[in-house]
């Protein structure tokens, strides 16, 4: 069973996803921001979804609030 920590590392990774989309830190153009949010947004969804299903005590909502970029929560 996944756990918090689990948890905590799969929203660290979509908050950095976000992070390498907007500022082109990967070497390809900048996503403009709505766009990135966009993706990151339903990439967020879906690995909610999926992790609902590994753990009964899973906050969805808290979940979703940590995969938000800084300053964006």
């Amino acid at each position: 069973m996944m756990t918090k920590k689990d948890f905590e590392m799969v929203a660290a990774v979509i908050v950095s996803v976000h992070a390498t989309l907007s500022t082109g830190a990967d070497g390809l153009d900048p996503m403009p921001i709505p766009r990135a949010n966009r993706v990151c947004n339903r990439m967020a969804e879906e690995m909610a979804d999926t992790l609902a299903r590994t753990n009964p005590r899973f906050d969805r909502d808290r979940f979703l609030k940590a995969c938000q970029p800084k300053g964006d929560k």
